[in-house]
């Protein structure tokens, strides 16, 4: 399931960077259908990865101007954050809570 959830970070974040904000928030939504399963027994690695993932949607959402999205990710990535109790840079994710407090601001949720 990292795989995967890489795999839906990567797509989020180029489909953000090219201005299709609607596409990044509608396939983060998707993922947050898909992925809860492994959210149970996660590994570290899967949290990081499942952490950006709403952190990158949460930024697509906000730019969308949809506060109530950007809350319900940020809150997905503070949940992911709070289970890995520290900041780390595990596959190049810079995830933790401080990155969702940054995130936080600049959605300005």
């Amino acid at each position: 399931m990292v795989v995967t959830g890489s795999l839906f970070r990567s797509v989020a974040h180029c489909l953000l960077s090219n201005g299709w904000v609607d596409g990044a928030v509608q396939l983060v939504s998707d993922a947050a259908d898909y992925l809860p399963p492994a959210l149970r027994d996660a590994s570290a690695e899967f949290l990081w990865i499942y952490g950006t993932l709403f952190l990158a949607g949460s930024m697509a959402a906000a730019r969308a101007d949809d506060r109530a999205t950007t809350r319900a990710f940020l809150a997905e990535a503070d949940q992911a954050a709070h289970r890995l109790g520290r900041d780390a840079n595990h596959m190049w994710t810079a995830f933790g809570p401080t990155n969702v407090a940054i995130h936080r601001v600049a959605t300005v949720a």
